[in-house]
């Protein structure tokens, strides 16, 4: 097991560090938690020379696993989490706690829409580590994760395609998660495990890191952002009042348009905030801005900001909004009368109390 490069990354929750390691990654000499893996949809029988393979060969079938696994958000976005693995005690190497599996189709240079497929590979890498929230959420043991190039075997995705993606999204995660502490980045490959650590070493990425360490400083700034229909302007008035007088700052778009400057506004609005409140109802759920301004603080979530979405009515979920509130904390206020509000007041001074310690 040879160690090639290791970062260290500061966060709220202590030291994180991302590691590259040439090696076989079901023959670690240490604990592993969740091992990341890939394959084609629905395909999960062993392939020569892939990681299934490897597996299977320690008596690990990934496909058994797939039948029924703890987390399925394969009907959404092409992830899923197994049961834990039930292995006995080996001298030669460590555990592995759980296989977590991201699904990619065949690439080819010759795709109708290669743009599409694409902005899949981002898509769905993000995805994967929502999942990953989602089992620290179920506490999950999580504090080694270990994963190949994601998507560079069988299905033959270029590197540059899935790196950049990939290493932005171990970065955000380790930020965010209270129990992960490192995210070891193994191939057998020595070619592969060496364009990880040439990665890791790049400007763009340190460019990255930088951004995402300053972002996480910023984000204990007391001021919520409310995103909100303007068919619900009358509930939001009353709620920003309220929370101004509890100590907070608010920022709320009171024009009717997001577009150019204002735009800006709104990105930057949500970047410096470390409080974001979705107002959702039968208006929001179908609002395209709504949901652009709910994608964008997604995207941005950590362990220092809270998302804290906020149910006016009885509407259900639309497909869109479903992925991201799937593994959120919602509070229902229904109807939002005074007590109710007062009540979500009191749930976002304990919950930011809670990461600011």
């Amino acid at each position: 097991m040879n160690l090639l490069h290791s970062v260290q990354i500061p966060s709220i929750y202590g030291d994180k560090f991302i590691r590259v390691y040439h090696a076989d990654a079901t023959c670690l000499p240490l604990d592993v938690d969740v091992l990341g893996v890939s394959a084609r949809p629905g395909a999960y029988l062993p392939s020569p020379n892939t990681l299934i393979d490897a597996l299977w060969r320690r008596g690990i079938h990934v496909h058994e696993m797939a039948r029924q696994p703890d987390i399925d958000m394969r009907r959404l976005c092409k992830v899923w989490l197994s049961a834990p693995i039930k292995e006995e005690f080996r001298e030669d190497a460590g555990s592995i706690g759980r296989i977590a599996c991201i699904e990619f189709s065949q690439y080819s240079k010759a795709l109708d829409n290669q743009e599409a497929f694409e902005k899949s590979i981002i898509s769905k890498t993000s995805a994967f580590f929502r999942m990953l929230d989602a089992a620290e959420h179920a506490e999950v043991p999580l504090n080694t994760v270990a994963m190949p190039m994601l998507g560079g075997g069988a299905q033959g995705i270029r590197f540059d395609l899935i790196l950049v993606p990939l290493l932005r999204e171990i970065v955000d995660y380790l930020l965010r998660s209270k129990v992960t502490r490192q995210v070891l980045l193994v191939d057998k490959s020595e070619r592969t495990a060496h364009i990880f650590a040439a990665a890791l070493k790049s400007d763009s990425f340190r460019a990255h890191l930088k951004m995402a360490c300053d972002t996480e400083t910023l984000s204990h700034k007391k001021q919520a952002f409310i995103s909100y229909a303007h068919e619900d302007r009358p509930v939001v008035e009353l709620l920003c009042e309220k929370i101004q007088q509890s100590g907070l700052d608010v920022w709320v778009d009171k024009q009717n348009i997001i577009e150019g400057v204002y735009a800006d506004r709104i990105a930057k609005a949500i970047h410096q905030s470390g409080i974001f409140i979705p107002v959702m109802s039968r208006y929001s759920l179908y609002s395209p801005h709504v949901l652009t301004e709910v994608n964008m603080a997604f995207n941005r979530m950590s362990s220092a900001r809270l998302f804290l979405p906020l149910f006016v009515d009885r509407s259900q979920v639309t497909p869109a909004f479903e992925y991201y509130l799937n593994a959120i904390d919602c509070t229902y206020a229904l109807p939002p009368t005074q007590n109710k509000l007062n009540e979500f007041i009191e749930k976002i001074h304990k919950r930011y109390n809670e990461v600011t310690l």
